[in-house]
């Protein structure tokens, strides 16, 4: 596992953040100077799950209520070491993309492009737009350099 932020593309002062670290909180964008305990993911490659240790507890980014479909918020849900298909995506199927392993069509997406802190994460039909788009990326590298618009 590594410890990542999760940059967009479409406006590298953002990433895949939370504001609330509990099962249920939606994802959404949110500035990658803003507080790196909501913002720092570990990415699992060998599980394909995404996951927030959060007081004890491990979070997993998932479908809200599990349910794989289109327009449906992405949120944290518990996640209790064996993945659930919801809970499984990867960044390698289309590198550049998150794409659910439960259903290879959908990524996730910020909604409507919206650039406010806390725009909805949802998962949508892949079509290749900037709003699809993401990057891991080292957060102790923006530490030792203080620059969060890193490529």
């Amino acid at each position: 596992m590594s410890e990542k932020f999760i940059q967009w593309q479409a406006n590298t002062f953002f990433g895949m953040g939370v504001e609330d670290q509990i099962a249920g909180a939606a994802l959404g964008l949110y500035p990658l100077g803003a507080s790196g305990a909501n913002l720092v993911w570990n990415i699992d490659l060998i599980k394909n799950v995404i996951l927030l240790e959060a007081g004890g507890q491990t979070l997993a980014v998932d479908f809200k209520d599990g349910r794989v479909a289109a327009e449906v918020p992405i949120v944290l849900s518990v996640y209790n070491g064996a993945p659930t298909k919801s809970q499984q995506w990867s960044f390698t199927a289309r590198k550049g993309y998150i794409t659910s392993l439960a259903n290879t069509s959908l990524v996730i997406d910020d909604k409507v492009r919206g650039t406010t802190p806390g725009n909805p994460l949802w998962a949508y039909p892949f079509n290749g737009s900037i709003a699809q788009q993401w990057k891991p990326q080292d957060p102790y590298a923006f530490l030792a350099t203080g620059s969060i618009g890193f490529q």
